[in-house]
């Protein structure tokens, strides 16, 4: 029995208001705001260090080329001291001269481990640095997305936010949407079946 057009035409037009009501109901459960605009979902999670001592891995730069590439590896701490884990870092310089004259810019790649290294929240992006300086400016801060997570922090999206204080401190504030709890626990139980 062959449809007409306009039979057709009402059955696909009809699929696509479920399907669109389906979506709008489910953004309105899955996107709510708290009043202040802040996602209720977000996770806020602190880390603190000391000063930054960044290894230039080119022996024969001068520091402000190309391709210079620093990496750090350092302990991190809660607010009360106590150490937490470890930020491991990587900066790959991709400009220089940029945006004034003895600036450059770098792609960074940092990793912060907390405990014994499988929960881990993971921060990539680009910046602008003194070329002169292994770090960003002292009272400056940086904003970089967070591309993921392992252990409790596993599929984690968001930003983070890097404060460099006058004192020559740090502190890493991470703006987490995590996936639901429930799917977490789901995923571990899966793989605990997984390896029985």
């Amino acid at each position: 029995m062959k449809r007409s057009r306009l039979q057709r035409a009402n059955g696909r037009a009809s699929r696509r208001g479920v399907v669109l009501g389906f979506l709008s109901l489910w953004l309105s459960f899955t996107t709510v705001a708290s009043a202040d605009g802040r996602d209720e979902r977000e996770r806020i999670v602190s880390v603190f260090h000391g000063p930054v001592v960044s290894v230039l891995a080119n022996p024969d730069s001068d520091g402000h080329q190309l391709g210079d590439l620093r990496v750090v590896s350092l302990p991190t701490e809660n607010r009360r001291g106590k150490t937490v884990g470890r930020l491991d870092a990587t900066l790959i310089t991709v400009s220089v001269d940029i945006p004034a004259l003895n600036d450059e810019t770098r792609i960074s790649n940092l990793v912060f481990v907390f405990g014994p290294g499988t929960n881990q929240i993971v921060v990539n992006g680009t910046g602008f640095y003194p070329g002169a300086g292994g770090t960003i400016d002292l009272n400056s801060t940086l904003i970089r997305p967070v591309t993921g997570g392992s252990g409790r922090f596993a599929g984690a999206t968001g930003w983070a936010e890097t404060r460099h204080f006058p004192d020559d401190t740090w502190q890493h504030t991470f703006h987490l949407l995590l996936p639901e709890l429930e799917d977490r626990d789901d995923d571990s139980d899966r793989r605990r079946r997984r390896r029985r």
